[in-house]
């Protein structure tokens, strides 16, 4: 299994949702496949918090906003919901 480091430097797994070290909300990013925190950006909208993703706007997929069944993020562009 691939692990992930949250921007404190504790290790993360794909299934995390929240740092447990310093209580980050995380996302999984697909366009950049990596797990990375997240600060919100007022409203729906969430930033990646790591200067190595361009900065680029996020929001929950349907499945995570609505069920907190995934960590997935789509781009604040993409009109599709999941």
């Amino acid at each position: 299994m691939r692990t992930y480091r949250c921007t404190c430097g504790n290790t993360l797994y794909f299934e995390n949702y929240r740092c447990i070290a310093c209580g980050r909300e995380l996302g999984f990013l697909p366009d950049h496949r990596t797990l990375a925190a997240l600060e919100p950006d007022g409203g729906e909208t969430f930033r990646p918090l790591s200067d190595e993703f361009e900065a680029g706007l996020y929001r929950k997929c349907l499945h995570y906003q609505r069920d907190d069944a995934c960590n997935w993020m789509v781009p604040d562009s993409d009109p599709e919901p999941y």
